[in-house]
């Protein structure tokens, strides 16, 4: 099964002290490592590059060129730990929807094919005209989806930090929801203040990536082995059905 992880700001970045929160970190490799000794594959969309750059008076795409090298060694820190490695993997749009698409695609492949992890990103350290064609990909949640579209992934698993869909009415968690019907835009939520997407987000490309039978799935990232509990069964967080 090939597993796409959409990590976002929200669930990497400690609230409080706007830094990468390192044990939460952790214990997602800690399931990752879980995953592929199972003989799945894993590949990692991931926030967190501007996050890793102490310097807020800088412009974003230069906190993101700072960060992100930064961001990389602490991956490659804890996936060796767990016995395995990492590729960074920083795309535009003209990787894909453009020429080289069939590249970008068959990069991804080779990588899984060796137990290799690929950690996406969007890449932001680029021209203005680029980051404008770009826009669409800032929200990860779309360059994760895009991604698991691209390469034919059986489930794409979106971390966040709620517990799953919210029924604001209630107060409760949805465990399953249907693609069809409206009445699901009249649960979401405002955008967090350290993401880009929020959970109108999550739901459209949840419909976007259930259409093209991949499984979705909204869980916390801040619950230990959430990805595990609910691959195994568990009644927790969001499915798309």
């Amino acid at each position: 099964m090939k597993v796409v992880i959409k990590i976002g700001s929200a669930v990497l970045v400690d609230s409080k002290t706007g830094k990468i929160n390192k044990k939460i970190l952790g214990n997602i490799v800690s399931q990752a490592k879980q995953l592929l000794k199972k003989g799945h594959k894993v590949i990692f969309v991931t926030s967190g590059a501007v996050a890793s750059c102490n310097h807020a008076e800088f412009p974003k795409n230069l906190r993101a060129s700072i960060g992100q090298p930064k961001l990389m060694n602490i991956y490659s820190d804890y996936f060796r730990k767990n016995g395995y490695e990492i590729c960074q993997l920083l795309y535009t749009h003209y990787d894909l929807d453009g020429s080289g698409k069939k590249y970008t695609k068959d990069l991804i492949l080779k990588a899984i094919s060796h137990d290799i992890v690929p950690i996406i990103n969007a890449n932001d350290g680029v021209s203005s005209e680029e980051l404008d064609a770009l826009k669409k990909y800032a929200d990860n949640d779309v360059l994760a989806a895009r991604v698991a579209a691209l390469i034919k992934a059986d489930l794409a698993i979106f971390l966040i930090k709620e517990p799953g869909l919210i029924d604001f009415k209630t107060g409760k968690t949805i465990r399953e929801i249907r693609i069809s019907g409206n009445k699901i835009s009249k649960l979401i939520k405002a955008k967090s203040p350290s993401g880009t997407g929020g959970m109108e987000s999550k739901i459209k490309v949840g419909r976007y990536l259930i259409r093209k039978n991949i499984g979705v799935r909204l869980v916390s990232g801040l619950e230990n082995n959430s990805i595990l509990k609910s691959l195994n069964g568990s009644k927790i967080g969001t499915i798309f059905v």
